[in-house]
């Protein structure tokens, strides 16, 4: 039931973008939806927690990656680079460009491939992101 609700918001959206932008469909590369149940499900908050820790202190108060303790780096909704899955996602990407010396979100936006695509798992009808993320583990979680 989930993931034919979670299908038919993907097309809804899809449709109404295509409405105000025309056609592009036939461009998407990738495409997955995430809804409040996505952000519980990989990251286990829930209550609002995908918007990031409430105080910070001053506005715009929320810490780079960098730390003050040489070669220790964080990643995550509660950094400047935002909250919820996004955030996390190019907090990391940021850190990771800290860390290699390199601008590797102006790569990316400049369409730079980071990774190997042929390294990705196949996609069959009941693909799950969670279950491959957890790569094989000692609870048989494969």
């Amino acid at each position: 039931m989930y993931r034919k609700e979670k299908e038919w918001l993907t097309e809804s959206v899809l449709d109404a973008a295509e409405e105000v932008l025309g056609p592009f469909r036939g461009h998407i590369t990738h495409l997955e939806t995430a809804t409040p149940l996505t952000q519980e499900r990989y990251t286990l908050s829930t209550g609002g927690t995908p918007f990031g820790m409430a105080q910070w202190g001053a506005t715009g108060a929320r810490p780079d990656t960098a730390t003050l303790i040489e070669g220790l780096h964080i990643a995550g909704a509660n950094t400047r680079y935002g909250n919820g899955i996004t955030g996390s996602a190019v907090s990391g990407i940021a850190c990771a460009g800290q860390i290699l010396g390199r601008r590797l979100m102006h790569e990316v936006h400049s369409g730079s491939v980071l990774g190997d695509p042929a390294l990705l798992p196949e996609r069959g009808p009941d693909w799950d992101p969670l279950t491959v993320s957890r790569g094989l583990s000692p609870r048989g979680l494969a």
